[in-house]
């Protein structure tokens, strides 16, 4: 099991989040609750 070392941390950088793509258009976002992901694949799956 991989344990993270925390003496690391500060090497850990993220990017900045994308708000459009390549082509200048806007990235929607979008949220849900889980009980809609489970309702929305267990309607999916046989």
């Amino acid at each position: 099991m991989w344990i993270p070392d925390p003496s690391q941390a500060s090497e850990f950088s993220i990017d900045p989040r994308e708000t459009a793509n390549e082509d200048g258009m806007r990235i929607s976002d979008w949220t849900t609750d889980v009980q809609s992901i489970r309702d929305f694949l267990s309607s999916r799956l046989p």
